[in-house]
Formats: C-alpha cells, structure tokens, sequence
C-alpha cells in the first residue's frame, strides 16, 4: 500500500492534469478490484469529466 505522501503527489498530479477533461474511453486492467461494483463502469465513466 503506498504511503501518505506519495498518494499526495499522485493526487496534485492528477489535479493539475485531468481536471476538466472528459473520459473518452476506459479499460478496466484489474476486473477484481472492482468486484463490488454495481452496472459496467466502462459504459458509466465514457463522456464524464473529470472535477476536483
């Protein structure tokens, strides 16, 4: 598990980057992460955009 101040470095990088932009299309790597996921996160994520 990474530890705190890396997830903040991560997390200022994706703020500076994605904010703002649409998902235009998503690939799901690791099915068991989302295990728990209720639908097809792929067909939910495609024309939403990104918010802070």
């Amino acid at each position: 598990m990474p530890e705190a101040p890396e997830m903040e470095v991560v997390k200022d990088y994706l703020a500076q980057n994605l904010v703002g932009n649409e998902v235009s299309e998503a690939h799901v790597l690791k099915p068991s992460v989302l295990k728990l996921f209720q639908g097809d996160i792929q067909d939910d994520m495609i024309g939403r955009t990104f918010t802070k």
